[in-house]
């Protein structure tokens, strides 16, 4: 009788974070990594390693992020731009609107593979006399979550 053996299918479970601490992000930083996560509540199968989600398998998900800022931002003078990354290739972008403290990116719909990080990160285009800092919050507000499209 021939032996045969099936190995376990790489299954990707939702996956969610929030921010364990604060951030700055100075005027004319580009391309900030947003660093410090931890798992959050629901997602206890979440993989994170080197401040990135890591899926486990393949799946058609659709990530949320929000960034909650300690005060509001103001300044007609530059951006401060978050992005959400899918290994290296950002998948969408949005900038913080004025008299804001929170930018929630639009859902995003995305097709991962087994190893695919997802991760997010800013920029802060203001400088000289009209620089401004943007301290992201940690907390339940600030966030990067994947779960099943």
């Amino acid at each position: 009788m021939p032996h045969i053996t099936i190995a376990a299918a790489s299954v990707v479970t939702p996956m969610g974070v929030n921010k364990a601490g604060q951030q700055q992000i100075d005027a004319t930083v580009t391309n900030r990594k947003l660093t410090d996560w931890i798992v959050r509540p629901g997602y206890e199968s979440t993989v994170v390693a080197d401040d990135e989600i890591i899926a486990a398998g393949a799946a058609s998900v659709t990530v949320r992020a929000r960034v909650q800022l300690a005060a509001t931002w103001n300044s007609t003078f530059g951006a401060l731009r978050v992005m959400l990354m899918r290994n290296d290739t950002e998948i969408r972008t949005a900038d913080f609107v004025n008299g804001t403290n929170a930018l929630t990116l639009p859902d995003t719909a995305a097709t991962l593979a087994v190893g695919d990080r997802l991760w997010l990160r800013m920029t802060n285009t203001t400088s000289g006399g009209f620089s401004m800092t943007g301290t992201v919050q940690a907390g339940t507000n600030t966030y990067l979550t994947a779960d099943f499209a």
